[in-house]
């Protein structure tokens, strides 16, 4: 981020505390642009500039707006008498060659190079030039002038982050040249998306006006790739379109083989439209069927610029020998399977891509790929890409290139999580580790492609910011051990106001202390699965526990299931979860919180409300969490030692964070935000907060979880599908139109929820599945809530 690197540039001449900062900065004239006396630039960008130039040009204008209240004139031509902004490609834009061959500023220098740019002002000649040395370089400098000049946030979208306004705009830094980037090939992939899928509607879509919110924040950080959400319908005609406008490469997870994504229905719907029905989505048995699919895919990808995934992947993002029982017995002879996969998806895409086009292939060693590859038989290609991935959970890199894969033709790449499917809730990876696991893979000779996991991306602005800062140039990371440190407190000087940004650092790294060893998922993970039980389901009715027992005939059988339940994280991906360690924790939570709200009351009106989303929220889901699973242990002790009526007691207590937790994620939900957790009730991993949360709002006679499975078993085989749709729904999807009985269960369910207190709403949205009627059954309960007050 350079609007924190123009903080840091101060720092460095004042303090020296500080090594590098990502441009190169020449001394220069010091430049107005706009003045108190309606001075205003104009910006001029080349009728012919690339579509993505074009686009940053209307970016700029926005931001331009945004800061000075001034509407910027964007225009083809050098106008006279004006102060102008001249942007364009150095080899391709006339006004740049022109303006090169009177003033002989060189821009030569950037002939040839990988997505660089120079910012330079001509003395005393009213000009500005942002210069690149290709279209994305010249779409960076546009970024660049705007962060530097306007004090514009790359990710304003997600933080809400407006710069103040400014009257006076003068450029101070000289020239400036940056580029070429420390990774060639630097992006974000949407994965585990389910608050962004459903934040909008219900669907499980992503509109292409947030696909566009995505792009343009990969642009401003500077990155050049897209991996789009894995579990969503995403990609169509249009959003596919807006990649290509903005020039960014089109790329995939490691299982969706040449941009193809068997998940979510579209395997079957090619099988089912090409071959008449579903295919087992299997190599082995339908080879030449998956052939075709490939080269669907390559035919709709192969006019845009792309990165394509190679290899072989199972189903659902597992092995293919977990999914496949025709796989063979060996890993050895799963190598050799997968070299023979990619020996067929290379052929395709000699054929498909023009002559022209060189493909640029990637090789992800997620799951059982990477023995493969290291059993020698699976005849990889030195030139595709080989890329290594993180542990997920921990975000720190176990395996590494060595010898000679440290500069094989083909070139290293990471992915890596700054997000997890088990940890999207909080900013959970220290910038820390983020700065010693990259030292380590840039040392290894990882250089050429880094793809970060970013999930939801709303809730992780600052791992983001500071992933791609580190990819784009990384060269200050890797001289200056307090780097992520540096990093963190300009953040919080540039969101929450100088004066605060110590205090404000030392939080979050508190936090991190707290949340990195035992993740808020990892201890409803360890906790949900024996809260949840059939038996224990009935805790949290008004009921005393003495006579549940009686009621199952056997008084011991809660204490017995109690005193079986085990609270301890086996290790592995759930890190360090145990009673012991987590009573021993509750009180630094509070302690933190505690800090955490006297300092709101500091921070800039402007500016709360991102705190509260960014550190308030974060906190208290980690804390809260924490007290639910202290007391509703205590209370499975309780129940060990047949003391019910304590145990009733406890898990009485227990609701009250867990309903507070609820309430304070309500807060983040405002303005463009509003359902912005809805699609976390979608999720169906067992530790979703949300999938928790019909266990501690009580009904008289029945939780809601059980009202759903009544209401599903009233018609098996009529495939109906009931789930939680948002805070105050959960929809009923009936399929099979087809079915004449299914005629009436749309009345019968109407009748039978309203019998038990509530409102039907048949909706008239469209669903994903074209022969599905949806239902939402509402009940009125949640609390309205508020932010803190100052």
């Amino acid at each position: 981020m350079n609007l924190i690197k123009n903080i840091r540039w101060v720092q460095l001449t004042l303090t020296l505390l500080c090594l590098a900062f990502t441009s190169q900065t020449f001394c220069g004239e010091i430049m107005e642009l706009m003045n108190e006396s309606n001075k205003l630039p104009v910006l001029v960008i080349s009728a012919a500039a690339p579509k993505c130039l074009q686009i940053a040009a209307k970016d700029f204008q926005e931001d331009f707006y945004e800061a000075t209240g001034q509407k910027l004139e964007i225009v083809n031509k050098i106008p006279k008498g004006k102060t102008v902004i001249i942007a364009g490609v150095a080899d391709q834009c006339s006004l740049l060659k022109s303006i090169d061959a009177k003033y002989k500023i060189d821009l030569g220098k950037l002939h040839d190079k990988w997505e660089t740019f120079v910012i330079q002002p001509i003395n005393n000649k009213n000009i500005l030039i942002v210069a690149g040395s290709d279209p994305r370089g010249a779409m960076y400098g546009i970024y660049e002038l705007s962060e530097r000049l306007l004090g514009t946030d790359p990710l304003k979208f997600w933080t809400g982050h407006i710069p103040d306004r400014q009257d006076k705009l003068v450029w101070r830094d000289g020239i400036i040249k940056e580029g070429p980037p420390t990774f060639q090939y630097r992006g974000l992939f949407i994965n585990d998306e389910d608050s962004l899928l459903c934040w909008k509607n219900v669907d499980r879509n992503v509109e292409p006006e947030v696909a566009e919110e995505i792009l343009e924040t990969i642009c401003r950080l500077k990155g050049n790739m897209i991996a789009p959400a894995m579990y969503a319908n995403y990609m169509t005609e249009k959003t596919r379109q807006l990649v290509h406008d903005r020039e960014l490469f089109y790329t995939a997870s490691h299982l969706e083989i040449l941009l193809t994504n068997p998940s979510v229905g579209y395997w079957d719907r090619f099988t089912k439209a090409k071959y008449g029905k579903a295919l087992p989505y299997s190599f082995v048995r339908h080879p030449k069927e998956m052939e075709a699919f490939w080269r669907d895919s390559v035919k709709r990808h192969g006019k845009f610029l792309n990165v394509w995934p190679i290899g072989l992947r199972g189903f659902d993002d597992r092995d293919f020998s977990e999914t496949d029982d025709s796989a063979p017995k060996t890993v050895e002879e799963r190598a050799a399977l997968t070299g023979k996969a990619i020996t067929v998806q290379r052929a395709v895409l000699k054929k498909e891509l023009s002559r022209n086009v060189k493909p640029i292939t990637s090789l992800t060693m997620r799951g059982e790929v990477y023995e493969q590859y290291k059993t020698g038989k699976m005849n990889l290609p030195e030139d595709a890409m080989l890329i290594w991935q993180d542990s997920g959970s921990f975000a720190t890199v176990p395996f590494l290139p060595e010898g000679a894969e440290q500069t094989r033709k083909g070139g290293n790449g990471i992915y890596y999580h700054l997000s997890y499917c088990d940890n999207q809730w909080v900013q959970w990876v220290p910038l820390n580790v983020i700065q010693n696991e990259f030292k380590k893979v840039i040392d290894a000779g990882i250089k050429r492609y880094v793809l970060f996991n970013v999930g939801d991306m709303r809730e992780i602005p600052m791992s983001m910011a500071a992933g791609m800062d580190l990819a784009w140039n990384a060269k200050p990371w890797l001289k200056n051990a307090g780097e992520s440190r540096c990093f963190l407190e300009e953040w919080c000087a540039y969101h929450f106001g100088q004066n605060n940004a110590k205090e404000i650092a030392d939080i979050y790294e508190k936090f991190w202390e707290l949340e990195y060893p035992s993740r808020v998922t990892s201890v409803t993970e360890v906790v949900v699965p024996n809260v949840t039980s059939d038996l224990i389901a009935t805790i949290w009715k008004q009921e005393s526990l003495t006579k549940l027992a009686k009621k199952n005939n056997d008084p011991n059988a809660l204490a017995e299931y109690a005193a079986k339940a085990n609270f301890n994280s086996p290790g592995g991906r759930l890190g360090k979860v145990s009673p012991e360690y987590l009573n021993s924790v509750k009180p630094r939570w509070d302690a933190l919180y505690n800090q955490a709200i006297s300092v709101f009351k500091k921070v800039p009106e402007k500016d709360r409300q991102f705190y509260f989303d960014n550190i308030i929220l974060q906190l208290q889901t980690s804390r809260l969490v924490n007290h639910w699973s202290v007391d509703a242990i205590d209370a499975f002790k309780a129940c060990a030692k047949k003391q019910f009526g304590e145990a009733a007691n406890l898990f009485q207590k227990a609701a009250v964070p867990m309903q507070q937790m609820i309430d304070e994620r309500e807060k983040a939900c405002h303005g463009k935000w509003k359902n912005w957790f809805r699609g976390e009730m979608h999720n169906g991993w067992q530790n979703s907060l949300w999938a928790l949360k019909p266990q501690w709002l009580l009904r008289d006679t029945k939780t809601l979880v059980e009202i759903m499975k009544e209401a599903d078993n009233l018609y098996p085989g009529k495939d109906i599908m009931i789930t939680i749709a948002d805070k105050n729904n959960f929809a009923v999807k009936i399929r099979s139109p087809k079915n004449p009985e299914i005629k009436n269960v749309s009345n019968e369910l109407n009748k039978f929820f309203k019998e038990r207190g509530f409102s039907v709403i048949t909706s008239t949205k469209k669903t994903t599945d074209p022969h599905a009627r949806l239902i939402l059954i509402t009940e009125k309960y949640l609390k309205k809530s508020s932010l803190p007050k100052s």
